[in-house]
């Protein structure tokens, strides 16, 4: 073989290699937000048998936003409300306010960089900033971006999640993956056709039943130690 013929040969083997390489390195498939339902959904929560609070969670589409509002209410009377806006296609998150008794603590997402600006009463506004080598979502749309997943036999994903104050966690990576599927007994005693999905972390894991057809979640369990959270519509 002549030597540029060698030289071409080497070169098409490495531009060959090079695409084999970048295409095992791609991301999996994105989230598609437009699969979750506009709607409202109550959830009963329970610690060990006993319920502890409930939460109401409506998610609505402006243009190309999706704003969803979260509140919670504890058996205790205290209630923490968080309104969180995002992209309705990659779900990313741009904006959020959590209004914390009189505390209010405003989020706003870049491509890099996460800005927290705290407002208490009698004192003056405090800004903290956290750099993120990559984009984070925030974590109060984890159900929502389980919901929208490409889910499927063996789907896993790994992303970053960002817990706002007063939580301390700040960036969490959690492991996404589909651990099969099951019927689920809905509360109107309808059997459902669900995807079984784990949100896994470093200090526990939340356990999800989504509704195949529609994508809603008919529950969720959170493990902490030896005891678990249920969230029941």
């Amino acid at each position: 073989m002549r030597a540029h013929q060698l030289v071409a040969a080497l070169l098409a083997l490495s531009v060959a290699s090079a695409y084999l390489s970048l295409s095992a390195q791609r991301p999996p498939p994105s989230v598609d937000g437009r699969l979750l339902p506009a709607a409202t959904d109550t959830f009963t929560v329970s610690y060990s048998g006993t319920v502890i609070g409930q939460g109401i969670m409506a998610r609505s589409i402006a243009g190309s936003r999706l704003l969803q509002v979260y509140r919670w209410r504890s058996a205790q009377g205290d209630s923490t409300l968080d309104s969180l806006f995002s992209d309705v296609r990659t779900l990313r998150s741009q904006r959020e306010v959590r209004v914390v008794t009189d505390t209010v603590i405003e989020v706003t997402y870049t491509n890099d960089s996460i800005l927290v600006t705290t407002r208490a009463p009698g004192a003056p506004p405090r800004r903290q900033s956290a750099f993120a080598a990559t984009s984070a979502f925030s974590s109060a749309i984890l159900d929502g971006l389980v919901a929208a997943a490409p889910l499927a036999e063996g789907y896993q994903q790994e992303i970053r999640f960002y817990y706002a104050p007063p939580a301390q966690l700040g960036i969490v990576a959690t492991r996404i993956a589909v651990e099969g599927g099951e019927m689920v007994v809905d509360r109107l005693g309808r059997s459902r056709d669900a995807w079984r999905v784990v949100a896994s972390t470093p200090s526990g894991a939340t356990t999800f039943w989504i509704d195949k057809a529609t994508r809603s979640i008919l529950k969720f369990d959170t493990q902490e130690g030896p005891a678990t959270i249920e969230f029941r519509r």
